[in-house]
């Protein structure tokens, strides 16, 4: 009966990890080339990476694991596209550090910012954070 329960509250926790918001863009991780060899540990969850409006702000939100026996920092760009217009959330501010523990799974949200010259809820088109670097530390 236990297995059973812990069987149901995880697939059930799998189910609501799939699922995006209304209004938000299903988006696609990329791992940049020359990220560095820590890289190939990181597991991405493609169906959790979104981008959304939130308070006039763009977030970007993706899930991923740390298969690495070390913790590890990550620098991520919360690159998007705006429909009919370009893209944003690649300037040097935007750059962000996230780390993580050795086998540790994280959800994380990154504050892509206020695109200028954009009115609010204006659509995204494109939703593509990128990993810039990973080192250890």
């Amino acid at each position: 009966m236990k297995l059973l329960v812990i069987l149901t509250v995880l697939l059930g926790t799998a189910s609501v990890a799939l699922a995006i918001p209304p209004g938000a863009k299903r988006g696609v991780f990329i791992k940049q080339a020359g990220a560095g060899e820590l890289a190939a540990y990181v597991k991405v969850y493609p169906k959790s990476v979104f981008c959304i409006w939130d308070k006039g702000h763009v977030k970007v939100h993706f899930s991923l694991r740390n298969r690495a026996v070390e913790h590890v920092t990550m620098t991520i760009v919360p690159r998007y596209t705006i429909r009919g217009g370009g893209t944003h959330g690649t300037g040097i501010a935007n750059y962000q550090n996230k780390g993580f523990d050795a086998g540790g799974f994280r959800a994380i949200w990154l504050d892509a910012g206020e695109p200028k010259g954009v009115p609010t809820k204006t659509p995204i088109s494109g939703c593509f954070p990128t990993l810039v670097t990973i080192k250890s530390g």
